[in-house]
């Protein structure tokens, strides 16, 4: 396999990587040429920007319906829709930065803030605390922080208040069991019969890790929108969505247990194909690619390289010699699409950042 070698100039020869950054960031359907959902991995070592990065990738997120991106690029006038954004809740989190105040404080008064909206299981009891900055010597206690929250029953009532063109923060049910659709995906996937022992029945309680949830939403996505929209015919179609993953190996983690193995393994091998049809993109990170299952891995296409990023080059996705990140300076990544294209993409630090969130109650 050829490889982007180091040599005549290194770093500095490399290409602008604009073009295919916003490939992966505006999607475009309904049009010629058209692809839907993207799929892009950042890799990158602690404190290299993944964090800020993705933050400034929400801001650009979006998709075109009347002309492809290569017009658009090239002055053709369109307005660009705002994507739904749902990012993975965490316990220590920096969606708060879309918070109004905070938003301002580092972008200005000129960029509009995007309507946020956070989800908690109605069974949970979930408080967010900012820790404020100490300014003067004296140590200021915790803001608590009052987002729109909106507590949810199940996939439908969330996927149901789920703001579009918004930014969307889930937090899984603490306490998670399998819900009755992946308990029959697991058994058609083991090939139980219904009289045999092991056979996973509707009534039985199944605890899982919490990340397991995730799934239920993208076979929601994939295949229950139309059967539920049945139900409640008033209910709006999503258009066009991005999963925000941070930590992606807890989401697509390279060695999972049973049962949660099954469900990664068959997302990999066949469900994941079908997020491109629907629209949905995936935005995930993580510090190590050995920890992302690996074929999950293969179904990216957009590979984003940090400082500290790993090579892939012996698994064939990549043609990125080590050499090449390890001349990375903070500050800028290396974009490369599965077709070939490879650049390099400068981005600056957010300015005014808050501090992380910390959501007390979250198991």
């Amino acid at each position: 396999m050829a490889k982007y070698q180091n040599g005549g100039g290194g770093l500095r020869a490399v290409r602008n990587g604009a073009e295919p950054y916003f490939r992966c960031c505006m999607h475009d359907f309904e049009t010629k040429g058209g692809h839907g959902g993207t799929r892009t991995i950042i890799q990158g070592d602690l404190g290299t920007g993944k964090t800020t990065l993705n933050n400034q990738s929400i801001m650009k997120f979006g998709y075109l319906k009347r002309i492809s991106k290569r017009d658009y690029m090239n002055g053709v006038p369109d307005q660009p829709h705002a994507e739904t954004i749902i990012g993975r809740g965490r316990k220590k989190d920096y969606w708060n930065l879309f918070l109004p105040d905070n938003f301002r404080r580092s972008f200005g008064k000129e960029i509009p803030v995007r309507p946020m909206r956070v989800f908690i299981h109605v069974n949970d009891d979930i408080t967010f605390y900012e820790q404020q900055e100490d300014t003067d010597g004296e140590e200021r206690p915790p803001r608590v922080l009052k987002p729109d929250i909106y507590k949810y029953r199940d996939i439908t009532d969330l996927y149901m208040h789920i703001i579009e063109g918004g930014i969307n923060v889930v937090y899984p049910p603490n306490d998670y069991e399998l819900s009755d659709l992946l308990k029959k995906r697991i058994n058609d996937l083991m090939m139980k019969s219904k009289e045999g022992r092991k056979y996973l029945q509707d009534n039985q309680k199944i605890s899982v890790p919490s990340v397991a949830f995730w799934y239920d939403i993208f076979y929601f996505f994939i295949s229950d929108v139309e059967e539920v929209k049945e139900q409640y015919p008033g209910m709006k179609i999503i258009k066009s969505v991005v999963f925000v993953f941070d930590e992606a190996h807890q989401i697509f983690p390279s060695g999972a247990s049973k049962p949660l193995w099954y469900l990664v393994d068959n997302f990999a091998e066949d469900e994941i194909i079908e997020t491109r049809r629907i629209n949905v993109s995936i935005w995930a990170d993580c510090h190590d690619y050995r920890f992302i299952y690996w074929k999950i891995l293969g179904r990216f296409n957009y590979f984003i390289f940090l400082k500290g990023a790993r090579s892939m080059i012996k698994q064939r996705l990549s043609k990125i010699e080590q050499s090449l990140i390890d001349q990375l300076p903070i500050g800028t990544f290396l974009i490369e699409e599965k077709s070939g294209e490879f650049g390099k993409v400068d981005f600056d630090r957010i300015k005014n950042p808050p501090q992380a969130l910390t959501a007390k109650g979250m198991k």
